[in-house]
């Protein structure tokens, strides 16, 4: 017989030793008894906070079991009430709401916790309890899923740029897909549009004037036809999401460009191939033949090279192992726009990483750090030197590792 047994039935009105059984049971998997015993704890102690903790761990083998909705939900709330600056039960019931998608509950008790919980206790152990943070992340999830998106980008932000190196690698990686996901702002905040009845290019060339409006994020596309003078040229692009709103290479089809687009979403892909010339393909980034598109692009050009390659795919990791695919020592790329998304890169080492990839292929910065809103730094724009004239470059070039840049104060006179 173990000692927590003898103990109980030595004194089976107290509350320790109630609790202490309770846990003995819980630990070999025996939850309803485990139930049992945390319950008379609770009834027989005269201390808060282990009444606490026995109603918390109530909810915990509730939890293990997957039953019991309303009566776990009920019991952290109990809990809460009696102990208000704890965290633990403040995560859990939060978390509880999160996973069965009751956003406005979520949202509520994170902000909550925010307001009252301290973490001066002891936290109770195997409660999955992280961090101070944790409210953080909850609240942001549940404002997002309740239309709340600009507070839900700004509590992320702050998580990254505040409390990144408080977090473990499971929130941290949390991070990294929902920034991917939720991006820098909306497509009304962020597309830096232009428009030719309300702007003035920087740029003085006769071919300029067909363009009545363009359709990239950040004038990726006027880029493109500056470099290339006007002709037509020769475009892959890996990420080709929708067929005009924020799309790079739309606008190059006036200029009578051929290309591919790559994208993985099925939906996106037929959006595209209903709306534009050239095709975009079904494709995973990270599983394509680069050199078969490559050779299929050029069949109908008198080109060896391509004049512009976008890599844009999320997160930051698979962008740069999809840059690292591609057949560079075979072919080269006159303009290359590289989404390294810096501002949102938990873990601030992909930058660096393409950039002495393509260093060492030959390849220079035409404008380090662009961006499109809020000097948040999202792409570098790079060029082959062997294919750019130096006239075209000096123009455009801004390189200053110091900086980032405005892609608007670039382009656009003021």
């Amino acid at each position: 017989m173990n000692k927590e047994l003898i103990d109980y039935i030595n004194e089976p009105r107290n509350g320790n030793i109630n609790f202490s059984l309770a846990r003995w049971y819980e630990e070999k998997g025996h939850l309803a008894p485990a139930v049992s015993f945390y319950i008379r704890a609770a009834e027989f102690s005269e201390d808060v906070n282990l009444i606490y903790e026995a109603l918390v761990r109530v909810f915990l083998c509730y939890d293990k079991a997957g039953e019991r909705d309303i009566t776990s939900e009920t019991t952290l709330k109990q809990a809460i009430s009696l102990c208000p600056r704890r965290p633990e039960a403040y995560f859990l019931l939060a978390q509880f709401y999160e996973y069965r998608q009751k956003w406005i509950d979520a949202y509520t008790f994170s902000c909550l916790a925010m307001d009252l919980a301290e973490k001066k206790y002891d936290v109770m152990p195997n409660t999955e309890y992280p961090g101070d943070y944790v409210f953080y992340f909850l609240r942001a999830c549940s404002a997002w899923n309740l239309g709340k998106s600009d507070e839900s980008r700004k509590i992320y932000h702050n998580i990254l740029d505040i409390m990144v190196h408080d977090l473990n690698k499971r929130y941290k990686d949390l991070l990294q897909t929902n920034l991917s996901l939720i991006g820098v702002g909306s497509e009304k905040t962020t597309i830096r549009k232009y428009s030719k009845n309300k702007h003035r290019l920087k740029f003085d060339f006769d071919y300029l004037d067909k363009i009545e409006e363009n359709y990239s994020q950040a004038y990726q596309d006027i880029c493109a036809v500056i470099l290339n003078e006007g002709k037509p040229g020769t475009y892959l692009e890996i990420g080709a999401s929708k067929p005009f709103i924020g799309n790079n290479t739309a606008l190059l089809e006036l200029f009578e460009w051929n290309g591919i687009g790559v994208e993985i979403d099925e939906n996106l892909v037929n959006e595209y191939n209903q709306q534009r010339k050239n095709k975009s393909i079904k494709q995973d980034a990270l599983d394509c033949d680069y050199e078969k598109l490559i050779l299929e692009i050029l069949s109908s050009s008198d080109k060896n090279h391509i004049d512009y390659l976008q890599v844009d795919v999320e997160p930051s990791k698979n962008n740069f192992m999809t840059l690292v695919l591609l057949p560079f020592e075979k072919y080269k790329f006159k303009f290359i726009t590289y989404e390294h998304d810096y501002y949102s890169d938990v873990y601030k080492i992909y930058r660096e990483k393409s950039r002495r990839f393509l260093f060492s292929h030959g390849y220079e910065l035409l404008i380090n750090d662009v961006s499109p809103i809020n000097k948040k730094s999202f792409e570098d724009w790079w060029y082959h030197p062997d294919l750019i004239d130096d006239s075209l470059l000096s123009a455009i070039k801004n390189v200053n590792m110091d900086l980032v840049h405005d892609v608007e104060e670039i382009f656009i006179t003021p």
